[in-house]
């Protein structure tokens, strides 16, 4: 896992594709039981008592969110690692986790490397993985956010404020994954609208609400757009009116609000219910 610091929206077209597979593979049922975010409850306060034992407990209870079958969870702290964390993946019920030493009292930032970590472990053993290193990297953030993990990670965000001279301040935003904190945003916003719900209040105030309000506002854009939203009725009284025989066979296509699957309705002119077989979602649309 690294740690990334840009803002945009560079990677959503994989990140939609990443939403796909978990449904093609998880099927929507399995992927719409996550309804229940994480909530990292006490253990910024274990954490300073027993940093081991605390980490140890928090990664089995972050497996057991993901409902892996694991019965011991091994997490050591190491320094020189070339990312903030590591994993192994096997199919046993025990598994090991390494973190960067670094990061030892952070509790946020080690909840969120261990999100993204064990999230690894539950596409291995589901099968679930895209051939190019990079890719399987942002499934897996994806994997993190969409199945509950979006507030945990972009939690772990933190403003950094340098000084290289006393004219010139510097201010950057750290957080963990391949991710920006924007598509973190986006994810956590998609999720919202699949469960119908506003996940701001988990937030913390400064870059974590910041990036999920911007994503929110990308996936509202996609919301506001033809079929998705009615036309007004005298330009749809005027295309019926004036439309040819071949006009009208004609089909839109677009994308799945909750899924992003491509589908296609015929331009008949009125309101549609429509069902993605992908994600089993229903909804209107107004060919």
């Amino acid at each position: 896992m690294a740690a990334a610091k840009t803002n945009a929206f560079e990677h959503l077209a994989l990140i939609n594709r990443s939403i796909r597979e978990i449904y093609r593979c998880l099927g929507p049922a399995h992927v719409k039981s996550y309804r229940d975010d994480f909530i990292l409850g006490d253990f910024g306060k274990d954490i300073d008592r027993d940093p081991i034992i605390a980490t140890q407990r928090l990664a089995k209870r972050i497996a057991e969110h993901y409902r892996l079958p694991v019965t011991t969870v091994i997490v050591t702290f190491r320094g020189g690692l070339k990312s903030p964390g590591h994993v192994e993946l096997s199919q046993a019920n025990e598994f090991f986790v390494e973190l960067e030493a670094s990061r030892r009292f952070f509790p946020k930032a080690v909840a969120a490397i261990l999100a993204h970590e064990v999230a690894h472990i539950f596409l291995h053993r589901c099968g679930i993985h895209f051939s190019v290193e990079f890719e399987n990297e942002v499934l897996t953030d994806t994997t993190a956010a969409y199945l509950g993990f979006g507030a945990t990670i972009l939690n772990a965000a933190t403003k950094i404020e340098e000084y290289p001279s006393r004219n010139i301040v510097r201010k950057n935003t750290n957080h963990f994954g391949y991710l920006t904190l924007d598509e973190f945003g986006y994810i956590l916003a998609k999720r919202d609208s699949l469960f119908s719900r506003d996940s701001l209040a988990l937030l913390e105030a400064g870059p974590s609400a910041a990036g999920f309000q911007s994503g929110s506002k990308r996936h509202k854009r996609e919301l506001a757009v033809r079929p998705l939203i009615n036309r007004p009725w005298y330009q749809s009284l005027f295309q019926r009116e004036n439309a040819s025989p071949d006009q009208l066979l004609k089909s839109i296509a677009f994308s799945c609000p909750y899924c992003s699957q491509t589908l296609r309705i015929p331009e008949i002119h009125k309101k549609l219910s429509v069902h993605c077989t992908t994600c089993d979602s229903r909804f209107f649309a107004y060919a």
